[in-house]
């Protein structure tokens, strides 16, 4: 769990949360700020906006208990808290357009936050948040939330639909619908070699890049040949190897503005790659497969991703052949020898006292077939001398 990692006790902080407000006295906010730094949602905060928010959120977070299967919130709900989990896990259950049916979006482990669209926007819950395990939430009512992270929350907001504004595919989009779609996106990042994504995970999360820049490969099946040949005179021999090898290939480093898993998330429901960060950090906007699917339905933008994607695939496919050319064994292809090589070995061989037993022995029997060998090397230097001294003289030598 997420204390266990931080070597954090659990228990202080909700002790302290249980605290009243009007009781809690300096030392035991500076604590619990201490023991709350660094929870993904409190660092953000930190880095993105300020400490004294920070410092205001454990003046008056509350401690909130819900066992396995209870219900946080219900969609069409009037919002009346701000949601941090601190242990557990939940899963957020989004209605379909005539609200009947209800799908499972995605799953928010300890760290997460939620529940601020619909305090921000005085609107109803649009999801049903359901309690995976036995859970412990830190909870700021409607009024603080507003008052400390409200300002902060709606510049966020802001800030993603600015950042999507700028991309092709949401280049049509008002403002005000991206900052509803602003919500569904939940900032994530990476550091250098972290895996995003693996070949044969279920595609449930598309990403897009905000800084850095991330690699994407991919398992390339090579075929190995058939035969083989051994030595520049040896006969074709069948391959012992496997008649497939499996590499893995680097098809492309991609960065800002690039949407990654879009592809496999609309036409499959596995990754048919690997994404790792590629430099010292990367950060992203990440959103469920159901959100993606849900939200990013209208025409003209499944026309740019089925265009940007047909492009992309045609680029990976081309560096996957040349990784397979590349990677490809083949047998030893015999050359052909100049006149001046072929002489030089014919003059070794005239040397050699076993081919001229074997000239007699062929012109003797001529029907008899000898499969012996010499068990001395042709490219011996004394053999080599020879021939050099008989060219060149004496003075050759090696």
């Amino acid at each position: 769990m997420y204390f266990q990692d931080l070597s954090v006790d659990l228990n202080d902080i909700l002790l302290l949360l249980n605290t009243p407000s009007s009781q809690r006295p300096p030392i035991a906010i500076r604590t619990l700020q201490n023991l709350t730094r660094n929870i993904p949602f409190f660092k953000q905060l930190i880095s993105d906006y300020e400490e004294r928010a920070h410092i205001e959120c454990c003046m008056y977070l509350k401690h909130l208990f819900l066992e396995k299967n209870s219900i946080v919130c219900r969609a069409g709900d009037v919002g009346e808290h701000f949601y941090i989990i601190l242990h557990g896990n939940v899963k957020i259950v989004a209605p379909d357009e005539g609200g009947r049916k209800f799908s499972e979006c995605t799953i928010l482990m300890a760290g997460c936050a939620f529940g601020e669209y619909a305090l921000l926007k005085n609107c109803p819950r649009s999801a049903t948040v359901v309690c995976v395990d036995d859970s412990h939430f830190a909870v700021l009512s409607k009024k603080d939330f507003l008052r400390i992270l409200g300002t902060f929350t709606n510049r966020k907001l802001d800030e993603i639909a600015r950042f999507l504004k700028s991309l092709p595919l949401f280049a049509g989009w008002g403002l005000n619908s991206l900052a509803r779609l602003g919500y569904f996106f939940r900032p994530i990042r990476f550091k250098r070699n972290q895996k995003v994504f693996s070949e044969g995970e279920p595609a449930e999360y598309v990403y897009i890049i905000k800084k850095g820049e991330v690699e994407i490969n991919k398992e390339i099946i090579v075929k190995s040949p058939s035969q083989i040949v051994i030595g520049n005179h040896g006969r074709p021999l069948p391959s012992v190897k496997k008649n497939q090898l499996h590499t893995r290939g680097r098809i492309s480093i991609v960065g800002f503005g690039e949407i990654i898993g879009d592809d496999d998330v609309l036409n499959g429901e596995y990754y048919t790659k690997t994404c790792r960060c590629y430099s010292s950090t990367a950060e992203m906007l990440q959103i469920s497969s159901f959100e993606f699917k849900k939200r990013i339905r209208s025409e003209e933008s499944l026309s740019i991703l089925a265009e940007k994607n047909a492009f992309r695939n045609q680029h990976q496919d081309f560096a996957v052949s040349i990784i397979q050319l590349i990677q490809s064994p083949s047998g030893r292809t015999m050359r052909t020898k100049t006149s001046q090589e072929q002489k030089f070995i014919s003059d070794i061989k005239a040397l050699n006292p076993w081919n001229s037993s074997m000239k007699t022995i062929k012109s003797t029997f001529p029907g008899v077939a000898l499969s012996h060998r010499p068990s001395f090397s042709l490219s011996s230097p004394i053999y080599k001398e020879k021939i050099l001294s008989q060219k060149f003289g004496d003075t050759a030598k090696f």
